[in-house]
Protein backbone atom coordinates (compact mmCIF):
# COMPACT_ATOMS: atom_id res chain seq x y z
CA UNK A 1 0.00 0.00 0.00
CA UNK A 2 2.88 2.07 0.69
CA UNK A 3 3.66 2.17 -3.06
CA UNK A 4 0.65 2.96 -4.35
CA UNK A 5 0.47 5.85 -1.96
CA UNK A 6 3.89 6.76 -3.22
CA UNK A 7 3.06 6.12 -6.88
CA UNK A 8 -0.19 8.71 -6.10
CA UNK A 9 1.88 10.97 -4.93
CA UNK A 10 4.01 11.46 -7.99
CA UNK A 11 1.32 11.30 -10.27
CA UNK A 12 -0.44 13.80 -8.77
CA UNK A 13 2.61 16.18 -8.77
CA UNK A 14 2.83 15.46 -12.30
CA UNK A 15 -0.63 16.28 -13.21
CA UNK A 16 0.28 19.92 -10.83
CA UNK A 17 2.85 20.20 -13.12
CA UNK A 18 1.82 19.48 -16.57
CA UNK A 19 -1.19 22.19 -15.39
CA UNK A 20 1.24 24.65 -14.95
CA UNK A 21 2.82 24.26 -17.99
CA UNK A 22 -0.57 24.27 -19.73
CA UNK A 23 -1.04 27.70 -18.25
CA UNK A 24 2.26 28.62 -19.23
CA UNK A 25 1.71 27.66 -23.06
CA UNK A 26 -1.46 29.59 -22.91
CA UNK A 27 -0.11 32.76 -21.61
CA UNK A 28 3.21 32.11 -24.47
CA UNK A 29 -0.07 31.92 -27.13
CA UNK A 30 -1.43 34.62 -25.83
CA UNK A 31 1.40 37.39 -24.93
CA UNK A 32 2.50 35.73 -28.93
CA UNK A 33 -0.73 36.86 -30.02
CA UNK A 34 -0.65 40.26 -28.46
CA UNK A 35 2.79 40.85 -29.79
CA UNK A 36 3.78 41.25 -26.07
CA UNK A 37 7.49 41.04 -26.70
CA UNK A 38 8.66 42.23 -23.69
CA UNK A 39 7.00 39.24 -21.68
CA UNK A 40 8.00 36.75 -24.09
CA UNK A 41 11.68 36.23 -22.58
CA UNK A 42 10.44 35.20 -19.08
CA UNK A 43 8.58 32.26 -20.75
CA UNK A 44 11.41 29.65 -22.29
CA UNK A 45 13.15 29.29 -19.21
CA UNK A 46 10.10 28.25 -17.09
CA UNK A 47 9.28 26.04 -19.84
CA UNK A 48 12.68 24.57 -19.38
CA UNK A 49 12.21 24.57 -15.65
CA UNK A 50 8.84 23.09 -15.77
CA UNK A 51 9.99 20.24 -18.20
CA UNK A 52 13.08 19.18 -16.47
CA UNK A 53 10.86 18.84 -13.28
CA UNK A 54 9.11 16.30 -15.47
CA UNK A 55 11.35 14.78 -16.64
CA UNK A 56 12.36 14.00 -13.10
CA UNK A 57 8.90 12.78 -11.77
CA UNK A 58 8.72 10.50 -14.88
CA UNK A 59 11.64 9.09 -13.61
CA UNK A 60 10.25 8.56 -10.17
CA UNK A 61 7.35 7.22 -11.34
CA UNK A 62 8.91 4.50 -13.73
CA UNK A 63 9.98 2.51 -10.30
CA UNK A 64 6.38 2.35 -9.89
CA UNK A 65 3.89 -0.17 -11.57
CA UNK A 66 0.51 1.78 -12.04
CA UNK A 67 -1.36 -1.31 -11.84
CA UNK A 68 -4.73 -0.02 -9.93
CA UNK A 69 -7.76 1.81 -11.65
CA UNK A 70 -7.02 4.75 -9.98
CA UNK A 71 -3.62 4.99 -10.98
CA UNK A 72 -4.00 4.09 -14.73
CA UNK A 73 -6.71 6.67 -14.45
CA UNK A 74 -4.29 9.41 -13.05
CA UNK A 75 -1.98 8.40 -15.56
CA UNK A 76 -4.22 8.56 -18.68
CA UNK A 77 -5.31 12.35 -17.21
CA UNK A 78 -1.55 13.08 -17.40
CA UNK A 79 -1.03 11.49 -20.64
CA UNK A 80 -4.01 13.70 -22.17
CA UNK A 81 -2.59 16.95 -20.69
CA UNK A 82 0.60 16.63 -21.69
CA UNK A 83 -0.55 15.61 -25.43
CA UNK A 84 -2.75 18.74 -25.36
CA UNK A 85 0.88 20.74 -24.47
CA UNK A 86 2.58 19.23 -27.15
CA UNK A 87 -0.25 20.65 -29.50
CA UNK A 88 0.38 24.24 -27.61
CA UNK A 89 3.71 24.12 -27.62
CA UNK A 90 3.40 23.01 -31.60
CA UNK A 91 1.36 26.03 -32.07
CA UNK A 92 3.48 28.91 -30.25
CA UNK A 93 5.88 27.41 -32.61
CA UNK A 94 4.41 27.47 -35.65
CA UNK A 95 3.74 31.26 -34.45
CA UNK A 96 6.77 32.24 -33.74
CA UNK A 97 8.28 30.66 -36.83
CA UNK A 98 5.42 32.67 -39.02
CA UNK A 99 6.75 35.74 -37.31
CA UNK A 100 10.53 35.49 -37.83
CA UNK A 101 9.50 34.80 -41.71
CA UNK A 102 7.69 37.37 -41.56
CA UNK A 103 10.58 39.60 -40.03
CA UNK A 104 12.84 38.20 -42.61
CA UNK A 105 10.60 39.23 -45.42
CA UNK A 106 10.13 43.29 -43.55
CA UNK A 107 14.07 42.90 -43.46
CA UNK A 108 14.40 42.25 -46.94
CA UNK A 109 12.33 44.59 -48.18
CA UNK A 110 14.01 47.32 -45.91
CA UNK A 111 17.81 46.43 -47.30
CA UNK A 112 16.83 46.69 -50.57
CA UNK A 113 14.62 49.86 -49.84
CA UNK A 114 17.38 51.99 -48.52
CA UNK A 115 19.83 50.64 -51.01
CA UNK A 116 17.55 52.47 -53.83
CA UNK A 117 18.25 56.88 -53.45
CA UNK A 118 15.18 58.81 -52.78
CA UNK A 119 13.02 56.32 -52.23
CA UNK A 120 9.25 57.87 -50.86
CA UNK A 121 6.19 57.17 -50.30
CA UNK A 122 2.57 58.22 -51.63
CA UNK A 123 -0.50 58.78 -50.19
CA UNK A 124 -1.27 55.20 -51.30
CA UNK A 125 1.31 53.76 -49.41
CA UNK A 126 3.06 52.89 -52.56
CA UNK A 127 7.01 53.35 -53.21
CA UNK A 128 7.90 56.45 -55.97
CA UNK A 129 11.46 56.60 -56.76
CA UNK A 130 12.30 60.30 -56.55
CA UNK A 131 16.08 59.81 -57.91
CA UNK A 132 18.59 62.62 -57.45
CA UNK A 133 19.04 65.55 -59.63
CA UNK A 134 22.28 67.13 -58.28
CA UNK A 135 21.15 70.04 -58.82
CA UNK A 136 21.69 72.20 -55.95
CA UNK A 137 19.14 75.20 -54.42
CA UNK A 138 20.51 78.17 -53.17
CA UNK A 139 18.36 80.67 -51.84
Amino acid sequence: MNQQHAATALLEKQLERLKLLQQLLIEEQRVLVERQLDSLASIPPQKTALLKELQIGDQALSKHQLDTEDLKLQATKAKSLLKLCKELNESNGRMIALAMTSIGRLQNVLAKASKRSGVTYNAQGGTSNLGRSGNVVSV
